[in-house]
């Protein structure tokens, strides 16, 4: 998802005062309040809001940097960059990917938890979006 980095609001006044405040970069999030100080205070609000309930339904595309070397017995070992301690070890290539699917998702499970949030059941089992990319040198 695009997410600009200065948010445009439509602001309107209507005959009684009122403002109603618009973001239609963000399905039209709308807001009112009686002074724009207000506005600016209730818009951030639904934003973090609208944020928010975009992660709990990972919509938001997250992408990570993944470092994975061969070891000497063989094995292959990864680890995500900016989830710590988010690793995983192989045989192949193709079981490290499996691996590491398993591993991200379980992080990212108990980062929610330690928010007091939870994440529903991905696709019965199935791994939800997480795409690897292996770049193999020539």
């Amino acid at each position: 998802m695009f997410m600009p980095k200065t948010l445009r609001i439509i602001v309107k006044q209507d005959k009684f005062g009122i403002y109603t405040g618009r973001a239609p970069e963000l399905n039209n999030i709308t807001v009112r309040g009686r002074t724009l100080s207000e506005i600016k205070e209730n818009m951030a609000r639904a934003v973090d809001a609208y944020l928010e309930s975009k992660r709990e339904r990972h919509e938001i595309h997250r992408e990570f940097t993944i470092s994975a070397k061969r070891l000497d017995d063989g094995y292959w070992l990864a680890e995500v960059a900016g989830l710590d301690s988010c690793t995983a070890k192989g045989c192949t290539p193709e079981e490290l990917s499996k691996n590491l699917k398993d591993a991200i998702e379980l992080w990212l499970r108990r980062d929610a938890a330690k928010r007091g949030k939870t994440i529903e059941s991905f696709s019965q089992g199935k791994p939800f979006g997480i795409q690897i990319n292996y770049l193999t040198p020539k």
